[in-house]
């Protein structure tokens, strides 16, 4: 009985982080974390950042993941553009406890870049 409890708390713990993958080169986690990219113009990007399924929401891990891959896409400093938090269920449980995905999508801008912020700016209208 202790060997099962173990085994679901440990379960449970992993899922309330989030996991660094890519979802375009490794596919879905079955945790449900991960990252996605798309470049939009030089040094701008979307990025797409959710945690594993949790029994809470759990923004800031969400968020932890999406500045890790912006710091990566940008090779250093970068500024947000525009985020949104949402959340989703990982699946439909019957009066039980929930299994919540918590996602953040956004955009970035690097430092280190020729494209203007008035440019990115113009480009964000055109995504939206």
């Amino acid at each position: 009985m202790k060997k099962l409890f173990a085994l679901i708390f440990v379960t449970l713990l992993g899922g309330c982080a989030s996991s660094y993958h890519n979802i375009d080169l490794e596919g879905e986690s079955a945790l449900g974390g991960g990252f996605r990219d798309k470049k939009i113009a030089e040094g701008m990007y979307k990025i797409m950042a959710k945690t594993n399924f949790a029994p809470w929401l759990n923004y800031s891990a969400a968020h932890k993941t999406f500045n890790r891959r912006a710091k990566e896409l940008c090779d250093g400093d970068y500024q947000i553009l525009r985020t949104t938090e949402s959340q989703s269920e990982h699946m439909e449980t019957e009066g039980l406890a929930k299994y919540i995905i918590s996602k953040v999508d956004g955009y970035v801008l690097c430092e280190n870049t020729l494209t203007s912020k008035e440019e990115a700016k113009r480009l964000l209208k055109l995504e939206y």
